[in-house]
């Protein structure tokens, strides 16, 4: 399997395509800004990326959204006038996993909110060396929608926000990327690991990406990011193996790695999991950081005030809060 990675790995380095950014002209209108570098020479049809809509007057029933007139969604219920949710699954998902439903019921629980959900199945169900190489183009078509919908519709990057579950929190770096890190907040839930560098920040989720990056681990080290991504980086139960996922039991660490958007849906319904900044998970479980400050993991308002490391219990089932 190693070699079989490695060498997929070194023909998309040797491939090469445009990759598509953006530039602000003027307020409220973007054109197109064609790089000629490209990370992986991957391309997809725009059949292999939909994008369906849903808010609070639609009782959170899906239609999908024709890419090339985005402008039917006045008529299902969009105003500029709410926030704007775009939502992303990872590998093996789609539009009516878990990680899309689960956050979607949440947000429209709370929030009267304009609410994308993006399925990139036909690619997110193939082997993993083929889904990683495809984030980038996948990115590519939500950034088109989403310039499309400031062009047309007024959408206002302050009041939109990008949450991603494992390579989909991958896509949503790189839309926050093509739109110059001016999309309000990205919430990266256990982003995935195999295949990345903590090095190259340019081909993953990193704090630039948006006004404000907060990470969610899971099962770093396995399935997800095993360093700090973001503006802020919490770590529920270490990170890595979470209660109730039985421990070795997990094979591959796939409990583990969903827990992440489990969390954050609750988090956005309750208002967030009480954290504490610590040097060390092993401090924190030793209680030497009780004093130092805390944090809400989560929510629908995001503390944007904190920065750094955070630590967390929670409980094996629902509801996961401790606090």
């Amino acid at each position: 399997m190693k070699i079989i990675v490695l060498l997929f790995s070194l023909i998309t380095f040797c491939q090469s395509s445009p990759v598509v950014l953006y530039r602000e002209v003027a307020p409220g209108e973007w054109e197109p800004e064609i790089v000629t570098n490209s990370l992986s020479g991957y391309n997809i049809s725009e059949d292999d990326v939909k994008i369906y809509f849903t808010s609070q007057s639609h009782q959170g029933n899906l239609k999908r959204v024709n890419l090339n007139n985005p402008i039917e969604v006045n008529n299902d219920g969009y105003s500029n006038e709410k926030d704007t949710v775009f939502i992303i699954h990872g590998w093996q998902n789609e539009h009516k996993s878990p990680i899309c439903e689960e956050i979607t019921e949440a947000v429209l629980k709370v929030k009267d909110a304009n609410v994308f959900v993006v399925d990139w199945k036909n690619v997110a169900k193939q082997v993993y060396p083929l889904a990683q190489a495809a984030v980038d183009d996948v990115a590519k078509t939500v950034s088109r929608l989403i310039v499309s919908l400031i062009n047309y519709n007024a959408l206002d990057l302050n009041k939109t926000f990008i949450v991603g579950h494992s390579l989909g929190a991958h896509v949503a770096g790189f839309c926050g990327a093509n739109l110059k890190g001016k999309i309000n907040h990205i919430v990266g839930l256990d982003p995935a690991l195999p295949l990345y560098e903590l090095a190259n920040k340019d081909a993953r989720l990193d704090p630039s990406d948006a006004q404000f990056v907060q990470v969610i681990h899971s099962c770093a080290g396995v399935l997800g990011f095993n360093r700090n991504i973001g503006h802020v980086d919490y770590w529920p139960n270490g990170g890595s193996n979470q209660p109730g996922c039985g421990g070795l039991l997990d094979v591959g660490g796939a409990c583990s790695h969903a827990r992440s958007y489990y969390y954050f849906a609750e988090s956005i319904v309750s208002g967030g999991f009480l954290s504490h900044k610590c040097d060390s998970y092993r401090h924190f479980k030793q209680g030497k950081c009780k004093s130092k400050p805390t944090s809400f993991m989560g929510g629908y308002d995001l503390d944007k005030q904190s920065n750094g490391t955070y630590y967390l219990l929670t409980g094996s089932e629902p509801p996961f809060a401790k606090n």
